[in-house]
């Protein structure tokens, strides 16, 4: 319809002015009332002009259509999540590794798993873990979240899966293979995720190969823990039709 249409364009239109950290030369950011005041508080100072509100205003809302599981709206929804994220981590370090640990991540992500084969590996759903891995997020776990995943493409076959859907599955385990708090549980499921990706890599390159994707790091350390690479984001709008 013609209001999914409007929100995914003003999606895609946030999403590029979050890549810049909301700062552009055409465009004005503000948000409420005193707005070019930057605020006090160490958080809403770092994350100006958004502000730990606008932030957690976002979240909420971009996981909201997520959890429509509307086709048009998925994929820009994610990306837009995924630029946010990056912004965040930027920013606030701790405020994004917040976001991602709290309850209702685990909410949309049982969601998106647990809604049937076609949403379960979407381009969408294995990119939102994929996020979710890269950000230091405890709320994805092998049973039954990424065994499910497995299981789910071993039995349509990779021959079967898209290009997108492919080429979000190997960002997945390439990620899942930096992941320090998401080791397999057993050997047995290590060597499933290794088998995938040693047939993926063995897979002729598509179009989709040669356009830019995420960088990916190893998972964002605790607070405590030893310090971590920077992670920058580049992210790369895909059609979600052939899922």
């Amino acid at each position: 319809s013609l209001a999914f249409h409007h929100t995914a364009s003003s999606l895609r239109l946030l999403q590029a002015v979050l890549d810049v950290d909301l700062e552009s030369l055409v465009l004005c950011v503000s948000v409420g009332p005193g707005a070019g005041q930057r605020p006090l508080g160490d958080t809403d100072s770092s994350l100006y002009p958004l502000g730990s509100y606008g932030a957690h205003c976002l979240i909420t809302a971009l996981y909201g259509l997520l959890l429509q599981k509307q086709e048009l709206l998925l994929g820009v929804s994610v990306n837009c999540l995924g630029s946010l994220l990056g912004f965040l981590q930027r920013r606030s370090p701790s405020t994004a590794q917040h976001v991602v640990c709290q309850p209702w991540s685990r909410f949309l992500l049982y969601s998106l798993l647990n809604s049937g084969e076609s949403c379960l590996l979407h381009p969408a759903t294995l990119t939102l873990l994929t996020l979710l891995l890269r950000y230091g997020s405890r709320v994805v776990v092998w049973e039954p979240d990424l065994c499910q995943v497995l299981e789910a493409v071993e039995k349509r076959g990779l021959n079967e899966l898209g290009e997108n859907t492919t080429q979000a599955l190997r960002q997945l385990l390439t990620q899942l293979q930096c992941s320090i708090f998401h080791t397999p549980p057993t050997e047995e499921s290590r060597l499933r995720a290794n088998t995938l990706m040693e047939s993926l890599n063995s897979q002729p390159p598509t179009a989709n190969d040669n356009l830019p994707t995420s960088i990916l790091y190893p998972t964002l350390m605790y607070p405590g823990d030893p310090p971590h690479t920077h992670t920058h984001t580049h992210t790369h709008s895909y059609s979600i039709k052939d899922s």
